[in-house]
């Protein structure tokens, strides 16, 4: 079987180079062995960014409980006035898998290839072997490991190993629709020494919903919450940096 589907999205960003509200700030010299003033000219920019995605997914069924899974998602990002900004990603995952009748287990191959500015910027592959337990007619448990390399094409210090853990729970009620809850835990070390803002620990929780308004419509909602932990003193800052 083939399935694919074609999806557009517009986003806004009032602050599209992350420029700082602070007029000034403190960097540490390590030369002096205190901080120094710089003053911050930097202003906030707007974008308008246009997205294209077109995910394919093919099935073939080998044997009764052995199918090979393919999935290809071209992706496509347009920043109005930013054009070193756009970004192309080719992610490709063959995941052959095997049903039974209340579980099933798949080994994934996953590669991210991701141009951005119309260079090549990210060469990335990882393993990612699932596993999905059915624990009763309302509810599915998942797991699975993620385990890779991060390749930065002209930034080569920023590249490093991959490893994170998901572990998800879907719950089908027949008046409230399907909820699931995702538990996803990371860690991303360098793979040189260079820099100091490439080894991170991360998770993420988030909560999803699918409710059917009526026969032909079905409203989602989602929510979810991520935090970053850099293992390393920012050089500049001489403290660690945390992301929320």
């Amino acid at each position: 079987t083939l399935n694919t589907s074609l999806l557009f999205g517009i986003m806004y960003d009032s602050n599209v180079n992350s420029s700082s509200d602070s007029k000034t700030f403190d960097i540490y010299s390590p030369v002096l062995d205190t901080n120094i003033t710089v003053d911050n000219n930097s202003k906030e920019q707007s974008a308008t960014i246009f997205q294209v995605a077109a995910p394919i997914l093919h099935r073939y069924r080998i044997s009764d409980d052995f199918i090979l899974n393919t999935t290809i998602v071209p992706l496509f990002m347009k920043y109005n006035n930013f054009k070193e900004k756009d970004l192309h990603v080719l992610s490709l995952n063959v995941s052959p898998t095997v049903y039974k009748s209340d579980y099933s287990y798949s080994l994934g191959v996953l590669y991210d290839l991701v141009y951005s500015g119309h260079e090549k910027y990210q060469s990335n592959y990882y393993l990612n072997p699932s596993y999905k337990k059915i624990l009763s007619e309302d509810l599915l448990y998942t797991t699975s490991l993620k385990l890779g390399k991060v390749n930065y094409t002209g930034e080569k210090e920023r590249s490093s190993n991959h490893y994170s853990f998901l572990n998800s729970l879907r719950y089908s009620s027949e008046q409230f629709g399907i909820f699931n809850f995702s538990l996803f835990l990371g860690k991303e070390l360098r793979l040189y020494t260079e820099r100091t803002d490439v080894s991170r620990e991360f998770y993420s929780l988030s909560f999803q919903n699918s409710y059917n308004i009526f026969d032909d419509s079905i409203l989602r909602t989602s929510i979810s919450y991520k935090k970053t932990d850099y293992l390393d003193d920012d050089i500049n800052y001489q403290s660690k940096r945390e992301n929320k």
